[in-house]
């Protein structure tokens, strides 16, 4: 399950005070933590009783980035990779790599400034 790494933009260390929710196979899930955030992407950790849904390819629908200071827009991603390693009985969650599909220009600008903004670009 575990691929390696690639990550094509910087990002941003988010709070626990973002979260992501999106549907996945006919599957809701609501309120996902997610630990970083680029104009491309993001990680987003799943319950471990739940990572065979997510492998590389799988596309995230409905997705939505739940903090105030992010687009409200509805997104796509794709899955990029899945961290985790180990034995999932003996872990909560795994970290999943999405990749943003088809960002409307306004989201896709409100996301580059968001990490702009974080790295003091002008």
């Amino acid at each position: 399950m575990t691929h390696p790494e690639r990550r094509d933009q910087r990002r941003v260390p988010l709070d626990p005070g973002y979260t992501v929710s999106f549907s996945l196979q006919g599957i809701a899930f609501q309120g996902l933590p997610t630990p970083n955030l680029s104009g491309g992407g993001l990680c987003v950790m799943v319950p471990a009783d739940q990572a065979r849904h997510f492998h590389r390819g799988v596309v995230l629908e409905d997705l939505r980035l739940q903090h105030p200071s992010l687009p409200k827009d509805i997104l796509r991603g794709e899955v990029a990779y899945t961290m985790g390693g180990g034995h999932l009985a003996s872990m909560r969650h795994i970290g999943v790599g999405v990749k943003f599909l088809e960002v409307p220009a306004p989201a896709m600008e409100a996301l580059n400034a968001f990490v702009a903004a974080h790295f003091q670009e002008a």
